[in-house]
């Protein structure tokens, strides 16, 4: 048995008699609705190191929020996205940075995507599958890969503002 759920949206007309029928009828589906959504920490910070010594600097992040899927079968994505070039340390590129999902917990047929670097340009990290009517509490950690260069002039301390975009269809 299929089940779906619509908003029936229309006019209504009078008719002879005073009886009123529907002029214009529309059939809208539900949409899926996103709350209390969260990321910690909010900026990621890179401690400047020797490159020579340590050619690596990590960061995480944790993103997190709650959906509620009003069809069978919908989903949900995680993408990503940052500035060209870090905040502090104009000379760094986003770009130098790979983003990689460790974990995804709510939902089902949950999955990580590949490591990729950052970019202007929003990219999937994560999706998976909601369930229908029940309100879902999920949760993605994702580690950020500094690929340090001495060719990077830096502060001791770089701070990044990624954007973390959740879509739910």
């Amino acid at each position: 048995m299929l089940l779906a759920l619509v908003i029936i949206a229309g006019t209504m007309a009078a008719q002879p008699g005073g009886q009123m029928a529907p002029a214009t009828l529309k059939l809208k589906p539900l949409a899926t609705t996103t709350s209390n959504a969260a990321v910690s920490p909010s900026t990621l910070t890179f401690t400047a190191s020797n490159p020579d010594t340590s050619p690596t600097v990590a960061a995480s992040a944790v993103v997190s929020w709650k959906s509620t899927a009003s069809s069978f079968g919908a989903t949900w994505n995680l993408k990503v996205s940052a500035p060209a070039s870090f905040n502090s340390c104009s000379t760094i590129p986003a770009s130098a940075v790979t983003v990689s999902c460790t974990a995804v917990t709510g939902g089902s047929n949950r999955t990580c995507g590949t490591s990729t670097g950052l970019s202007t340009t929003p990219t999937q990290i994560a999706n998976g599958t909601e369930p229908f009517l029940t309100a879902t509490s999920y949760s993605v950690t994702l580690n950020f890969t500094l690929q340090d260069s001495w060719k990077y002039i830096a502060s001791s301390s770089c701070s990044l503002s990624v954007t973390y975009t959740i879509t739910g269809n």
